[in-house]
């Protein structure tokens, strides 16, 4: 008798080993969040929360195809081997170059969009993206400079597409950016003319050079011209 106690509450004590538990795989689905608030709120094409899209993501990855550095070794495709190796041939005003052009203010204000929506929805695994994201609009912005887009036209998309500390630091940085390129332009005949296409000699040699020539060339000119008479 008692052994029979013993057996019947043994089996009920009784605890299967981890091992022997088999779980189905959709069992657990991993939930699903919206990339934008982080809401699990979602149907299968936007976010009831924000109301986004989840089928399009205009700023994608940092580094990625969708990305300041993409976009730019794009544009640089599109070179001759002339520009290729000597960038000052630039043609700035060409269809491509506007069409680089274009595409940047489209990137920064993707970017500056991605701020200002997720200032509030944002955890400490997407802090690493927001750094990079946030280096990238410093890129985009020397560049859009580097192609003649004027500090008001910036100001006005950073006013329109910013907010609090990233209107702040990235006004900035804008206005000192222009600055130092501003300088930089001012100066680039220096620059052009202490280049070394080939050898030794720099720009301004040959520059020297040429217009030595042309003086020489012009005396002679003149002298045949007036001893011919």
């Amino acid at each position: 008798m008692q052994e029979t106690i013993e057996r019947s509450t043994n089996s009920s004590s009784f605890t299967p080993a981890v091992d022997a538990i088999v779980i189905p795989k959709d069992a657990y689905r991993p939930i699903q969040k919206c990339p934008f608030c982080k809401s699990i709120y979602l149907t299968d094409t936007q976010c009831e929360a924000c109301g986004r899209s989840l089928q399009y993501d205009p700023v994608g990855e940092p580094f990625g195809g969708k990305s300041f550095f993409a976009i730019k070794e794009r544009y640089i495709e599109t070179f001759d081997v002339l520009t290729l190796f000597y960038p000052t041939f630039e043609d700035k005003t060409s269809n491509e170059a506007k069409a680089y052009g274009r595409k940047l203010q489209k990137r920064l204000i993707d970017l500056l969009d991605y701020f200002q929506f997720r200032e509030a929805f944002y955890d400490e695994a997407s802090l690493h993206e927001r750094k990079l994201f946030y280096i990238e609009c410093k890129f985009v912005i020397e560049e859009l400079i580097q192609y003649d887009t004027s500090l008001n036209h910036l100001m006005e998309i950073l006013e329109q597409k910013a907010a609090g500390v990233i209107l702040t630091d990235l006004t900035n940085f804008t206005q000192l950016a222009f600055e130092e390129i501003d300088v930089d332009m001012r100066s680039w005949w220096r620059r052009g003319l202490s280049f070394k296409p080939v050898g030794y000699y720099s720009n301004a040699i040959y520059l020297g050079f040429f217009l030595l020539s042309a003086a020489w060339i012009s005396a002679a000119l003149i002298y045949f011209k007036n001893h011919m008479n």
